[in-house]
């Protein structure tokens, strides 16, 4: 990788319900590749994985897209009630599909997604519903069952009660936050083995996770290359936890060797 450090664009956008996106962007050549990083729950689209995927995309010539979910970083909130309140399956999808036609007024050549942790969950899904849009993915950590595993890190909290309350406090990183009962409605029959068998067998997929994660177990990725086509890999470490920051650069250069084959 170049010493020489890209600064990206910053631009904000209209997101589906009349809010703002961040989206953090780089031209390249408008028919090569896209390298676009898919940030994480309660992340939003810079931190190293990023700045790694930015780096590797400036090396090739490449474009470079990142932006920051409704209810992350500097977007607008999900719901007025509440920064995530309104964060579901179809809010990820809509603000992806949102990026995808900002891009499309300064790129038309095939794109790499990068998902990390959510990001993994929620890029792997726009690929399986927009095939023609996603020519691979990288996932570092991806937590395929984004959303109905969510239940089970509140202790006490049924379905039902979720259900019936419409909405639940749950502490995350920078405090309680309240999440909607849409967040898990959304997500039930989501899972790696009915993503695998969604996605285009033909889609290249390479997969990063640590063994030591106590986020999101490992044993769901192996679950997903057993159900998945022929060109799917798995890179397991024992260590990296959930973050993954020290696979920063592997993870970047797993995208920009699927750009190169694009």
């Amino acid at each position: 990788m170049s010493e020489h450090r890209p600064a990206a664009r910053q631009t904000f956008i209209d997101s589906a319900d009349g809010g703002k996106i961040l989206v953090h962007w780089l031209p390249g050549k408008p028919d090569g590749p896209l390298l676009w990083y898919v940030h994480g729950f309660q992340s939003d689209g810079t931190g190293n994985k990023s700045t790694a995927l930015m780096e590797m995309a400036s090396g090739l010539g490449a474009a470079f897209v990142s932006a920051d979910f409704r209810g992350h970083g500097r977007s607008t909130p999900t719901h007025p009630d509440g920064a995530l309140l309104g964060l579901c399956h179809e809010t990820l999808l809509d603000d992806l599909r949102t990026v995808r036609r900002f891009t499309a007024g300064w790129h038309q050549g095939p794109r790499v997604l990068v998902g990390s942790s959510m990001g993994g969950y929620a890029s792997s899904w726009f690929a399986a519903e927009h095939p023609e849009a996603v020519q691979g993915l990288v996932l570092a950590a991806p937590a395929f069952r984004f959303g109905f595993t969510m239940l089970g890190r509140m202790p006490g909290l049924t379905a039902e009660a979720w259900r019936n309350s419409g909405s639940v406090e749950y502490q995350g990183m920078g405090g309680p936050v309240r999440l909607g009962w849409k967040l898990y409605e959304q997500a039930e029959g989501r899972n790696e083995v009915t993503l695998a068998h969604r996605l285009n067998p033909a889609m290249p997929v390479r997969i990063f996770h640590a063994v030591d994660d106590d986020v999101i177990p490992y044993a769901d990725s192996v679950s997903f290359v057993a159900a998945a086509g022929p060109d799917v890999s798995l890179a397991l470490s024992r260590s990296g936890g959930h973050r993954l920051q020290e696979s920063a650069l592997a993870i970047a250069m797993a995208a920009g060797e699927l750009a190169r084959g694009s």
